[in-house]
């Protein structure tokens, strides 16, 4: 009686510990991207998405599918606030 009880125990627990499997299916841009061929840029994309899904949850091939779309592409801006005035600068260096 107990081997027929500890089966749909075991489960339902598999059932409640089972993490959701990710795929990142589209990336598409509609940033102005200049200096860099729109396939590398949309590789790039997807292998960030990926790490960072990656940190959370597993990826596969067959998972839920992601889609993924970049408005716009801007520098870090760094700034100094002294009253009312504020001094910004744009670190461009790292792009």
């Amino acid at each position: 009686m107990r081997k027929l009880l500890l089966i749909p125990v075991m489960f339902l627990a598999s059932l409640t510990y089972a993490q959701n499997c990710y795929s990142v299916k589209h990336v598409e841009s509609r940033a102005n991207i200049e200096g860099i061929s729109p396939k590398r840029f949309t590789l790039g994309v997807k292998q960030i998405t990926e790490e960072v899904i990656s940190e959370k949850y597993s990826i596969c091939e067959d998972g839920d599918s992601v889609s993924v779309i970049v408005e716009s592409i801007e520098a870090p801006t760094t700034g100094v606030g002294v009253g009312p005035f504020e001094f910004k600068r744009k670190n461009s260096r790292n792009l």
